[in-house]
């Protein structure tokens, strides 16, 4: 049976690691690799390091043995794919979506967007609405939405490549593992969001009586 390795960090170790898990800058897969480290260096086995941010334990067991060997330059650097990564022409993505319509349709699809940019139908820019269009995504309440799009968006492995918090709407370009389709992707990132500032701020309570914070049509739908 393989034994996990043991973590200990140096005290800038630790800095270091609680300033990539907390940033906002930080990617969201830098940012849960950086969680698992700092759980390890507190004697948590893989299995609790995992249940506890709803991850897999091969992934945990993954980082923290590359981490124990070649310390943070290792876990900043996605695991090797096999074959040459595609890039992924995120402006080129956005200005299709916002400026322009597909011929024959109202709007892009997920499908046919990937056609065009040359991408996985899992690439895709997001954009949904307050209901009502209300003007209520400023201040602190837009600063805790892009807080909690991040967080909710790590607990599912979901990437998110740019985006924008505007006082009606949200654009949003994300990744999706295969595990998840685009339409339940954006199901989760809508409804925890939804019940979270509901549920934090009287304020929206009293608008949204319904308990439903965004609209329901979004631009770029599923083509089946």
């Amino acid at each position: 049976m393989r034994v996990a390795p043991d973590i200990v960090l140096s005290a800038e170790e630790q800095k270091t690691l609680e300033r990539l898990a907390r940033s906002n800058t930080t990617s969201v897969r830098l940012a849960r690799r950086a969680n698992i480290i700092l759980l390890a260096a507190a004697g948590l086995d893989n299995h609790s390091i995992a249940a506890q941010l709803n991850t897999g334990r091969v992934q945990v067991g993954r980082w923290r043995q590359r981490y124990a060997e070649g310390g943070l330059a290792a876990i900043e650097k996605d695991l090797p794919r096999g074959g040459r990564k595609k890039s992924v022409d995120h402006e080129r993505i956005i200005e299709l979506t916002t400026q322009t319509k597909p011929e024959n349709a109202t709007h892009w699809s997920t499908r046919r967007m990937a056609e065009v940019i040359g991408v996985s139908p899992t690439t895709v820019l997001r954009t949904w609405a307050t209901k009502y269009r209300y003007q209520v995504l400023d201040g602190e309440v837009g600063h805790r939405c892009r807080e909690l799009l991040r967080e909710i968006a790590w607990s599912k492995e979901i990437m998110i490549y740019a985006g924008s918090i505007n006082r009606d709407h949200v654009h949003i370009l994300i990744g999706i593992p295969p595990n998840l389709s685009v339409s339940k992707a954006v199901q989760y990132l809508k409804g925890k969001s939804s019940h979270k500032l509901l549920s934090e701020y009287g304020k929206l309570r009293k608008r949204y009586w319904s308990q439903h914070l965004w609209a329901e049509r979004l631009l770029g739908s599923d083509e089946k």
